[in-house]
């Protein structure tokens, strides 16, 4: 009997443990927003308003696919319109098209001031006060991934990983090359040094 009693109280105390253990981190810390991080779980964090900006920015830009694991793969840089997921965009100011919609909520946590306060920011969670270095860290990298969206979103027509010189001509209205000129003629930019981009 007094086994029994034993083998059950045990048992209890054991039940009670596991438990507790597991309503120990409601809140989420830094370490357990990182931890996450590393196992992957970008949307766990991106999500998390426990995480801190830093943390939830990097959880964006890993779903927007802007992960050194997902560069490493096979012909990852042959193609970054796979890898990053790019979809066609109209203009510019399309900033929510596909994976695009990652970056710049990304860039609207840690992002500078000027994007922050700008009406792309409009709707989104913005940081406030001044950013630290690692914000500014995963800053550039948004910035960095929105850049190769915008070109690949804009200038790749056919979404197949080249901009081709076709595709570049066509966007800079420039197909007639043989109209072009030191003088800047075929830009119809004209200046008296020949000094024009």
């Amino acid at each position: 009997m007094v086994y029994k009693n034993q083998l059950l109280l045990s048992f209890l105390l054991v039940a009670l443990i596991t438990l507790l253990s597991g309503c120990a981190d409601k809140k989420d810390t830094a370490s357990s927003c990182l931890v996450q991080l590393d196992s992957e779980q970008y949307q766990t964090v991106a999500e998390n308003t426990n995480c801190s900006n830093y943390h939830r920015a990097s959880g964006y830009l890993g779903l927007a696919g802007m992960t050194f694991s997902n560069f490493m793969k096979k012909g990852a840089t042959d193609n970054l319109v796979k890898t990053l997921g790019i979809t066609a965009l109209d203009n510019a100011s399309v900033y929510s098209s596909g994976n695009r919609n990652y970056l710049t909520k990304a860039i609207c946590l840690v992002g500078p001031d000027n994007l922050t306060t700008s009406s792309r920011c409009t709707g989104q969670t913005t940081r406030t006060g001044t950013r630290g270095k690692d914000a500014k860290e995963i800053s550039f990298f948004a910035l960095l991934g929105d850049l190769i969206y915008l070109n690949h979103g804009v200038l790749d027509t056919d979404l197949n990983g080249t901009i081709s010189t076709t595709e570049s001509d066509n966007f800079s209205n420039l197909s007639n090359k043989s109209s072009l000129n030191s003088s800047g003629g075929g830009t119809t930019i004209n200046t008296t040094s020949n000094n024009w981009e």
